[in-house]
């Protein structure tokens, strides 16, 4: 894939994305990437941040209801 087919993708998404969830779900998603950049994590860390994040949500889910 190259470069501007990629970057096509990533705005398609980001569009799909802004359509489904509110403006404040996609500012929040970059936020979340600005604080592990400050991280200054790997991006094979910051997955790995993202991966128990959404593990510890989906445990959580079960106890609490998010609104």
């Amino acid at each position: 894939m190259n470069k501007d087919i990629f970057l096509e993708h990533y705005k398609r998404e980001r569009e799909i994305a802004r359509e489904l969830f509110s403006d404040e779900c996609v500012s929040t998603a970059d936020e979340i990437v600005t604080l592990l950049k400050t991280k200054e994590l790997t991006y094979e860390e910051a997955y790995a941040v993202l991966e128990l994040s959404y593990k510890k949500l989906k445990y959580e889910s079960n106890f609490i209801k998010l609104v």
